[in-house]
């Protein structure tokens, strides 16, 4: 008993990153709302949160009531929409300021939520400040 004693003193025990259930969406959305900008992925915040991807997306459907691809597409997509009013910056500089991996990705998740193109916003933007 001595022995197991002092052995135990000696061990340092790891703790988990274990998070409580019902705040694990949150932590989620605070994780990827400071790292949008990079390259993020369901195995990204299965390895952050010590969890299966699948259980991350079953909360992204259950819980946020929308996927984790369309989610961190609109928060890359409404950032990029606000460099483009905000800046002069090119359409690929902003596309990959974002996070986006390709223009053609930037551009359909742009015209999905926007309805325009990144480039016929600029424009339209451009048009309202000069009326």
């Amino acid at each position: 008993m001595v022995i197991i004693s002092k052995l135990l003193k000696k061990i340092k025990i790891n703790k988990d990153k274990h998070i409580p259930v019902e705040s694990l969406a949150e932590k989620m959305i605070e994780y990827i709302s400071l790292n949008f900008k990079q390259d993020i992925s369901l195995d990204t915040l299965a390895e952050e949160f010590s969890v299966s991807k699948y259980y991350i997306s079953h909360i992204f459907s259950n819980r946020i009531r929308i996927n984790f691809r369309s989610y961190l597409a609109l928060l890359r997509t409404e950032y990029a929409a606000g460099l483009i009013r905000s800046t002069n910056d090119s359409i690929t500089n902003i596309c990959l300021n974002a996070g986006f991996s390709s223009q053609r990705t930037f551009n359909r998740a742009f015209k999905q939520i926007y309805g325009v193109t990144p480039r016929e916003y600029k424009n339209n933007i451009s048009e309202f400040y000069k009326n």
